[in-house]
């Protein structure tokens, strides 16, 4: 039996959250640890429950900017944690310069 992989969800609507950490955690080998609506809560939770998975919209309240939240997730996470971003923003420029940040995927709202 395989470890189940630990995900910490960072999403400010409501629904998309919502429907994020039902789809996610009805799968055996994931469990949702937490769930933030803001950057801040997102690295609250991120020190708290120390995850393997961390989805993260890149446009959120809080005190840092898409960028530096970045940033600061990925300062902030163990090294062997993957950062998948879930954003609605679809500017080829932006994707390519947040790919560039060391996330390992990069995910746009409106696809399948």
């Amino acid at each position: 039996m395989s470890a189940e992989t630990k995900i910490l969800i960072v999403e400010d609507h409501h629904a998309t959250l919502d429907g994020l950490a039902l789809g996610l955690g009805s799968q055996a080998d994931f469990k949702v640890v937490g769930t933030a609506t803001t950057s801040d809560e997102g690295l609250k939770l991120l020190k708290e429950t120390s995850p393997d998975v961390i989805v993260l919209d890149l446009h959120l309240p809080g005190t840092l900017g898409p960028k530096a939240a970045l940033e600061a997730f990925r300062r902030n996470a163990p090294a062997s944690t993957r950062l998948i971003i879930f954003s609605a923003e679809a500017r080829i420029a932006f994707i390519q310069s947040v790919l560039g940040m060391g996330v390992s995927a990069y995910l746009l709202k409106s696809e399948r």
